[in-house]
């Protein structure tokens, strides 16, 4: 006597039934790599975390801004003193730790003529400044609505780019690399003490 052939029924259950296991899987592959990248210390892997620009190759920048309050921001106003331009947005974690250890540097080395300008990103002025209230941050934020974005090329968040006194590129920070590397990043566009009040 022949073995009992399975019905064609058993045989689509078994299929779906495999197809469900398998797309279960590759639904909760992608949720937690998705997941991983929120999570990561920056958003996009920088290539290099900091840059400098050939001497010889750089012009002074400029631009000019809104921020939150109101006020207009001409860099061209501000040569003569070292600024530091952080991009930045209020849904980004790394960029939270990154605006607090601005706050502290700024006031670090307010002596010294440092002037440290948030620019956050697409986001309305009244999130914006909800947030910077909430967390006790005073830096002047600008808006951008995408301008100075393009203008730094910024792919990354938070990234940050130091201007030195003349007004040319020092460098940028490409993600969030912890206070210790900021501090060095920030104290080598300030100017000597001997000449923060000199010509």
């Amino acid at each position: 006597m022949s073995a009992r052939q399975p019905r064609p029924f058993v045989w689509w259950l078994t299929g779906c039934s495999l197809a469900l296991c398998v797309g279960t899987f590759l639904v909760g592959s992608l949720g937690l790599w998705v997941w991983s990248q929120l999570l990561s210390p920056t958003f996009f892997p920088p290539r290099r975390p900091f840059t400098r620009p050939k001497v010889s190759s750089s012009a002074p920048l400029d631009f000019t801004a809104t921020d939150v309050e109101g006020r207009t921001w001409r860099l061209a106003d501000l040569r003569g003193s070292p600024v530091v331009l952080t991009f930045w947005v209020t849904w980004c974690p790394p960029c939270h730790e990154e605006l607090a250890d601005l706050q502290r540097l700024a006031e670090l080395y307010q002596d010294q003529g440092l002037v440290v300008l948030l620019v956050n990103v697409e986001e309305p002025g009244l999130v914006v400044a909800d947030f910077l209230r909430e967390t006790g941050i005073t830096l002047p934020s600008l808006l951008d609505q995408g301008e100075l974005t393009r203008q730094f090329s910024v792919r990354t968040l938070p990234t940050t780019v130091l201007i030195k006194p003349d007004g040319t590129l020092g460098g940028r920070i490409l993600g969030r690399r912890g206070p210790a590397y900021l501090k060095r990043s920030i104290e080598s566009i300030l100017l000597p003490p001997d000449r923060v009040n000199g010509p």
